[in-house]
């Protein structure tokens, strides 16, 4: 298994860190690949330097060496030599053996086998010398040799002195390897700015759509989001700007519908409650004034639960901390026992009377059936966190997701003194989620539930 720390790195969240990645280990896969092959190809061209034409090169100058007087011979090995072929007589060979012993084997097979026989029973060496100052005084060839480090030929002539052949090493020195990586850190850099550039102008309407999608879940108060990017995504904008659009439609045409069904039905529970006045039987009238009264009830919690989850309410910055501190105190002053934990101040966006409808409902159940309430309240600077914990017998798992459906409730005696309507747990998730936020259960250590809220900040 990967660690996590490697698996975020490997796999980062954000859309246009990733696509940076991907564009960047393609041009550091390419340009590895290109690295590797041009180094092989130059390293197996240093192996093999003595058959691009420089041992006929030397041969030729060899002979020369034989048959010109000496008093000639600085002349013509000036003449001979060039940018990338230094040849000289010297009283002995320089620098250091080789680091590849098969180069000397190589050179040595390659000058017995040359057609002209000239360097048959000549002593050779082969030595790697670093770069040297400038030639002669001056007076010889420009120093074009590609590299730092050269190799020098060294053929033993009849008088004890040595005729040196200097050639480039042309291999993989430090030197290289070095420019190389240079090289390869730019074009990589560069590859990545250019992606981070491209990738966040194509990602940035993605993240505005995101942002927007958020706010409308919480119902704050946005404009149309602006078309723009590739074709995709602005498709994917103006399908958001119709649905948005769309939605708010509905929800005031169910909110107007909801108002004036309340509308219409309160004057015939009006007549109701009149004529129920006229009703000769004390308990039969006492009982249907009941069930009046439960109709008017569950008819004003369910416009409550249409009109807050809808929020209808305009957001506002709250302090939140406030809030919740008052509900519990009104607990307490009711005679209940509730107790808050947390800070004094904390500010976030919502609205104001939907919230304090959802904590009031969580600390009632708690309350209710859980004989008390203990609020514990936290920030940090993404989201704000509130615990609700009471002592009461629990909630089973597998009804911890139904107890937040409309009408659902855990006591099944549908008496009005043991229990409400069924909406408080749904109208309080209703409302957290419409601010961006989640509600869910959990055991209390010792027993008891574990109220969890969650608001975006």
């Amino acid at each position: 298994m990967l660690p996590e720390s490697l698996k975020h790195w490997l796999a980062p969240a954000n859309l246009t860190t990733r696509l940076v990645l991907l564009a960047v280990s393609v041009v550091a896969l390419v340009i590895a690949l290109a690295a590797a092959w041009t180094f092989w190809e130059r390293a197996d061209t240093a192996r093999r330097f003595v058959r691009l034409a420089t041992i006929d090169r030397m041969a030729a100058t060899q002979l020369l060496v034989d048959r010109l007087p000496p008093s000639e011979l600085g002349i013509a090995l000036r003449a001979i030599s060039g940018p990338l072929l230094l040849v000289r007589l010297l009283d002995e060979p320089r620098g250091r053996p080789t680091d590849d012993p098969r180069l000397d084997r190589h050179l040595a097979r390659l000058m017995a086998r040359h057609p002209s026989g000239v360097f048959l029973g000549r002593e050779m060496v082969l030595r790697q010398v670093d770069r040297e100052g400038p030639r002669d005084g001056g007076e010889g060839p420009p120093d074009l040799l590609p590299s730092f480090a050269r190799y020098e030929v060294g053929i033993r002539q009849n008088d004890g002195t040595w005729l040196i052949f200097t050639v480039p090493a042309d291999t993989l020195s430090r030197f290289w390897l070095g420019r190389a990586i240079l090289i390869v850190l730019a074009v990589v850099g560069g590859a990545a700015l250019i992606a981070w550039l491209l990738f966040r102008r194509i990602t940035r309407p993605v993240t505005a759509l995101a942002v927007a999608s958020d706010r409308f879940a919480a119902g704050l108060p946005a404009e149309p989001l602006r078309e723009s990017g590739p074709p995709e995504i602005r498709r994917a904008t103006a399908a958001f700007n119709r649905m948005r659009q769309r939605i708010g439609e509905l929800l005031a045409e169910r909110n107007s519908m909801l108002a004036a069904i309340a509308h219409d039905l309160r004057t015939p529970l009006t007549r109701l409650h009149l004529r129920l006045e006229d009703l000769p039987d004390d308990q039969a009238r006492s009982r249907a004034k009941n069930d009046v009264q439960a109709m008017e009830t569950m008819l004003r919690e369910t416009l409550a639960y249409a009109k807050d989850v809808a929020g209808v309410e305009q957001a506002t910055d709250l302090d939140f901390a406030a809030l919740v501190r008052t509900a519990v105190d009104d607990l307490s002053d009711a005679g209940r026992e509730a107790q808050y934990e947390g800070p004094d101040r904390l500010v976030l966006r919502g609205r104001p009377t939907a919230l304090r409808r959802a904590v009031d409902n969580l600390l009632a159940n708690a309350v209710t059936y859980g004989t008390c309430a203990e609020v514990t309240l936290a920030a940090d600077p993404r989201q704000v966190r509130m615990t609700i914990a009471d002592r009461g017998p629990g909630i089973p798992l597998e009804m911890r997701e139904r107890v937040f459906e409309p009408f659902f409730r855990l006591e099944t005696s549908r008496s009005r003194s043991t229990g409400g309507t069924g909406l408080g747990l749904a109208l309080a998730r209703g409302i957290v989620r419409a601010h961006g936020g989640e509600v869910s259960l959990r055991d209390r250590e010792g027993g008891g539930t574990l109220v969890e809220v969650t608001l975006a900040r």
